[in-house]
């Protein structure tokens, strides 16, 4: 009985933990739970981006290369030493005398150079790391702006998602009502009793869309999650924007090809980064042609040394450390000009490389130019086809309510079948989901029209 009541206990000491480790679980999901605007869905995505981590990286890494390209204008300070074991005959280089003993000696030196002309190279070389780093700013911010958009589109396509779910559930719950009703009129004698095996039919239809669109539902956050750089596993709910957005878009001015171009052009990094590619390029060039050009270099150097030789005078014996060490101290300060005459064709075939980098250069802007105006003119030509189909779905939307109405009423009047009644239901869903779909095409289409106008990304 002991035994027994042993087990009882420890059963409801386990059913306790289960219990507490339940709550917990639970309380940390309702946490884990909170809704994102899009606001903190772009910035979150911004701020875990691994590309754009790469992005700052390399531009750090630019602004390390503009210190140092300035820190080359300040002179360079040595310090060298060295100690030595001399064996059998020698030269000490100290006295500058042969020797015909093991002795030790010690030197130090102290040197400095600082370049007074060297044709252009360092000025050119700060000026060229200023214009990569700029390049590098702006190669990062055409990088976020595109996930920016790619999160606004994640965005919307789950909100469209949600959309259809809700269309799938009232479409299901209005056939669910129509079934009732078509029963009580059964049953009455009004309609004929095969006329409920369509509307179940039709009922079964509507449960496989509502869970294919709860299936695109999740699909739709699991591409978004992939943005935001969320394991699958952690749950994600968004908030939805509010009725004025869709107002405040259809609203909003519809541009002109040429001001959308124009604007693309001054606005986009990936079209200004051009302005100092190129200048880096033309920077380069000059660099690469300083490297004919004579230089010149101020030089310091101090230097002592130390010897414990006995030079082989009698009663002669080497000076202490100490003494030998100031006696022997040194200064050198003088100027050493460079002058290049032929170094096997490099400076010259340098300088090709680099005008022929530079050709590249402009080329790429030429081609990224072409490109952009090309991508700008499809997306405006876009932004007016999906007005027109926003406008179509919605007029479609508006018969197919009409449509709707008139089968209901000669349906309960039990003037028509149901199959009548239910490609009426049919029309409307699919027109209600046309309309979702014209929707947030359109809105997204307006957002990148907004991008290359220069305007934030956001609503």
């Amino acid at each position: 009985m002991a035994g027994v009541t042993g087990i009882l206990c420890n059963f409801e000491l386990i059913m306790k933990r289960l219990l507490f480790g339940s709550l917990l679980l639970w309380s940390a999901g309702i946490f884990a739970q909170q809704p994102m605007d899009l606001r903190t869905c772009v910035e979150t995505a911004v701020a875990n981006n691994l590309q754009i981590r790469q992005g700052a990286a390399n531009v750090a890494a630019n602004e390390f290369a503009v210190q140092q390209s300035r820190l080359s204008l300040l002179p360079n300070l040595n310090f060298s030493a060295n100690y030595f074991w001399s064996f059998g005959r020698g030269i000490d280089y100290v006295t500058n005398t042969y020797v015909a003993q093991n002795f030790e000696s010690n030197s130090f030196t102290l040197s400095s150079n600082m370049g007074l002309y060297t044709g252009g190279i360092k000025a050119n070389g700060i000026k060229k790391a200023g214009y990569d780093l700029e390049t590098a700013r702006l190669d990062q911010q055409s990088m976020i702006e595109n996930i920016q958009l790619n999160t606004i589109l994640a965005f919307l396509q789950v909100i469209y998602a949600e959309d259809q779910v809700e269309i799938a559930q009232n479409k299901k719950t209005v056939s669910t009502k129509q079934l009732s009703d078509a029963r009580k009129l059964a049953d009455a004698g009004s309609i004929p009793a095969g006329n409920l095996l369509t509307l179940e039919a039709q009922i079964a239809s509507d449960e496989l869309n509502l869970v294919n669109a709860r299936n695109n539902v999740a699909t739709a956050y699991l591409a978004l999650k992939n943005i935001l750089q969320m394991d699958p596993s952690e749950s994600l709910s968004i908030i939805q924007p509010g009725d004025g957005l869709l107002a405040e878009v259809l609203a909003a001015e519809m541009p002109e090809l040429s001001e959308v171009i124009d604007a693309a052009t001054r606005n986009l990094p990936g079209i200004q980064r051009f302005e100092y590619a190129l200048k880096s390029a033309e920077s380069q060039v000059k660099i690469t042609a300083g490297y004919g050009l004579p230089s010149l270099t101020l030089v310091g150097q101090m230097n002592t040394s130390y010897s414990n030789a006995n030079i082989g005078i009698p009663g002669f014996e080497p000076d202490p450390y100490e003494v030998q060490i100031e006696n022997n101290l040194g200064e050198v300060v003088g100027l050493t000009l460079s002058v290049p005459l032929f170094n096997n064709g490099q400076v010259a075939i340098n300088r090709q490389n680099a005008e022929l980098g530079l050709m590249n250069v402009e080329l790429q802007q030429q081609i990224a130019i072409n490109d952009m105006k090309t991508t700008v003119t499809n997306a405006w030509t876009g932004l007016q086809s999906a007005a027109l189909t926003y406008e179509a779905a919605l007029r479609s939307l508006e018969s197919a309510q009409l449509a709707y109405d008139f089968a209901e009423s000669r349906f309960q009047a039990g003037a028509s079948n149901s199959l009548d009644y239910t490609t009426a239901v049919n029309n409307l869903a699919q027109a209600e989901i046309s309309l979702s779909q014209a929707q947030y095409d359109y809105i997204f289409k307006r957002k990148v029209i907004d991008y290359y106008l220069g305007k934030p990304i956001e609503f």
